[in-house]
């Protein structure tokens, strides 16, 4: 995302065995749409991704979603790591 403008550059989805990557907010919103899920899952998604979707039109798509936020299972699962953030590539 573009901390200026508040653009977002690009959403990544994954469904099943399908990985979707697009700069569109329209094209993440058909992708969702076929998807037969109630959940939304994403690592930091409710402190970090979740509020950058506010300020998209996308965030009005998904926000009666059940969200499933990894951070928190990380802190839990792997308590004895001092960093829980993703690798970059």
């Amino acid at each position: 995302m573009n901390f200026k403008t508040k653009k977002i550059n690009e959403v990544g989805l994954v469904y099943k065995n399908s990985n979707f990557k697009t700069s569109s907010i329209e094209e993440a919103k058909k992708f969702i749409s076929i998807c037969k899920t109630d959940f939304i899952s994403g690592h930091n998604f409710i402190d970090f991704d979740l509020n950058i979707l506010k300020y998209s039109s996308l965030y009005k798509d998904i926000v009666n979603y059940k969200i499933i936020d990894t951070l928190p299972l990380s802190l839990l699962l792997f308590n004895e790591k001092t960093i829980h953030s993703l690798p970059k590539n």
